[in-house]
């Protein structure tokens, strides 16, 4: 298939989609398109339909981690605030700074790990190169 050209589905087809993002699982949506479970099952077994309800999950997590990257900043807002606030219960203080500090763990261990991983790749890249670099 031409790059830039989409392999067509039909108005049913593209509804069961949004369907099965929406109500994630085949019985509800192929109700609320309304056709039989089993339809919905044979079009999962088509290419087009495959590919297309695939990059529609894909993009459906790409929103949702862009929802959750710009909701994280105001929650450690939130956090901080409670951690602050010498009004606030004890136990909402602890929670606040437990998650503070989960966060900040879980955030060091992520940059040290794609650190690691681009140091790797760097290393790797390297040594696949040298053999060629010599033979030139």
């Amino acid at each position: 298939m031409p790059r830039g050209v989409r392999e067509e589905l039909t108005k049913q087809q593209e509804r069961a989609i949004n369907a099965l993002l929406a109500h994630g699982s085949v019985a509800q949506a192929a109700k609320f398109v309304g056709v039989a479970e089993v339809t919905i099952w044979r079009w999962m077994q088509q290419d087009t339909f495959k590919r297309r309800y695939r990059e529609a999950r894909v993009t459906a997590v790409e929103r949702a981690i862009a929802l959750a990257q710009q909701l994280g900043i105001a929650a450690m807002q939130v956090c901080a605030e409670i951690m602050a606030d010498k009004n606030a219960p004890a136990f909402a203080r602890l929670a606040a700074v437990g998650h503070i500090k989960d966060m900040m763990l879980r955030g060091t261990e992520l940059l040290d790990h794609e650190s690691r991983i681009d140091d790797l790749e760097t290393s790797l890249l390297e040594e696949l190169l040298q053999p060629l670099r010599r033979a030139s």
